[in-house]
């Protein structure tokens, strides 16, 4: 402004200048905000190479064997596990299940029931004991043809951004679409699919086709399905689900676990009642073992008495 009224520079040169600085200015302010997403990508490229770098404490033992098919005899011989050494989880777990059984883990948060499932897959190895499946020591077995033989459905499961058929069709890549179709129907989720804008083609992610809670567990469970496991592991699987659903889809997979084994984990009693074992853990032991009408006879029964409470809060549904 000096300049100006000192008649050595106009208006017009002052706002040149001015127009000039901000085009200076501006690449500077991005660059240093560049350089701080440069630094954020740095700590977080870091932190991934870590994770890849990282040696898996589970691996395969020299000579591991590898096995095509399995029966699904399982066998937990004095199963003890420690996450921190001192600090018993699981303690002295003896259970032996026949091809074809289902199993149903209950018992407080904590006790022990997802470790147990975490064990037969091998994501960790046990303290003590052995599992063994068919006779074999899970131990000795191929990591990747172990696991092969075992679906499994979480509460919370991953979906990705392809086709619905691609994700149903993840767990068995050559499966057909019948075949897909077929294990949506036994999952609920059929009709459903249907309805969407192209069907099975249609894509999901956050842009595309965004599907509930409810729909996203079931994808899973026909997931599950289509891999034809020999072993199928439900932790807490149709937790998302309303009674009416679950109690659909439980008909539909009572059919399919037929000479299946299979271990289960539920918040609701009603999905357990039909299992061949009902195992309830507390404090890393197993304190009850027995079906459900063996149990429910048990006077003062911990499973009874925890029945009779969820029936008495309207967590079961009636049968009909």
């Amino acid at each position: 402004c000096g300049m100006v009224l000192n008649g050595t520079a106009n208006y017009g040169d002052v706002t040149a200048f001015l127009s000039y600085a901000m085009l200076l200015l501006w690449p500077a302010v991005r660059f240093s905000v560049l350089a701080q997403q440069l630094q954020s990508v740095k700590i977080s490229a870091e932190r991934l190479f870590d994770i890849l770098d990282e040696q898996p404490a589970i691996v395969n033992h020299p000579g591991a064997r590898v096995v095509e098919k399995i029966r699904g005899q399982v066998t937990l011989d004095r199963v003890s596990f420690e996450y921190v050494a001192g600090k018993r989880v699981l303690n002295d777990i003896r259970l032996e299940i026949l091809p074809g059984e289902s199993v149903a883990l209950v018992g407080p948060t904590g006790c022990g029931k997802s470790t147990v499932l975490s064990l037969l897959m091998r994501f960790y190895d046990v303290t003590e004991g052995a599992i063994r499946i068919d006779g074999l020591d899970i131990r000795d077995l191929d990591l990747q043809s172990l696991r092969r033989h075992f679906g499994i459905v979480l509460q919370d499961s991953l979906l990705f951004s392809v086709s619905v058929a691609d994700n149903i069709r993840y767990a068995r890549p050559s499966a057909s679409r019948r075949q897909v179709e077929f294990a949506a129907r036994i999952a609920e989720i059929h009709k459903e699919i249907l309805a969407l804008p192209q069907g099975y083609d249609s894509i999901i992610g956050d842009r595309e086709v965004q599907l509930s809670v409810g729909q996203k567990q079931r994808l899973a469970i026909a997931r599950a399905i289509l891999a034809d496991p020999a072993i199928l592991i439900m932790d807490e699987a149709t937790s998302s689900l309303d009674t009416n659903s679950e109690q659909a889809i439980q008909v539909a997979m009572n059919r399919f676990l037929l000479g299946r084994t299979s271990f289960i984990v539920a918040h609701r009693l009603s999905t357990i009642r039909n299992a061949s074992k009902i195992v309830l853990l507390d404090g890393g032991r197993i304190v009850e073992c027995g079906n459900h009408d063996t149990l429910m006879a048990l006077p003062g029964g911990r499973y009874r008495t925890l029945y009779e409470t969820h029936a008495g809060a309207g967590i079961i549904a009636d049968e009909g």
